[in-house]
């Protein structure tokens, strides 16, 4: 079937099975209309630009297709990484895969999408202070607001 709406695909990879989930949505509201089962890409083969390997296939990657002016979202791209190596080295694939999605992804604009540290063990400092109780009394303001302008906090 096809849709004239654009379609989603993210990879889910866990430690036995890598799967993909396809969803349609509204390019204006950015709001998925519906799962879908599968999505197929098919090359545009009457632009005359076709990818081939040595052996003269027919092939290309995904990312081949997007638009020059596409933002590549990598939801943790170290952990992709990883993953990747990993199934390489399973299916006996050399580094130039790696290298070749490597290359081709640097073509486009990328949001690297990272999970915060466990704060437990990665010291985050944000540099908070407890908020004094003014409790309704400006004399306690203004005699705190004194007290941050001599050690240039901040400014008025």
């Amino acid at each position: 079937m096809f849709s004239p709406l654009p379609v989603r695909t993210r990879s889910v990879s866990n430690s036995s099975e890598t799967r993909g989930i396809h969803r349609e949505f509204d390019a204006i509201s950015q709001r998925s209309i519906r799962n879908l089962t599968a999505a197929m890409v098919v090359p545009d083969l009457l632009s005359g630009e076709t990818v081939h390997d040595d052996a003269g296939n027919h092939r290309a990657m995904l990312l081949e297709y997007l638009d020059a002016r596409a933002v590549v979202v990598l939801d943790e791209p170290a952990l992709m990484r990883s993953s990747l190596e990993e199934s390489l080295a399973a299916n006996g694939t050399g580094q130039g895969v790696l290298e070749e999605l490597e290359g081709v992804l640097r073509l486009f604009r990328q949001v690297h999408m990272l999970s915060m540290p466990d704060p437990r063990r990665v010291g985050l400092d944000f540099g908070a202070v407890p908020q004094p109780a003014f409790n309704g009394s400006v004399r306690v303001l203004r005699s705190t607001i004194a007290d941050l302008l001599e050690q240039t906090i901040f400014s008025l």
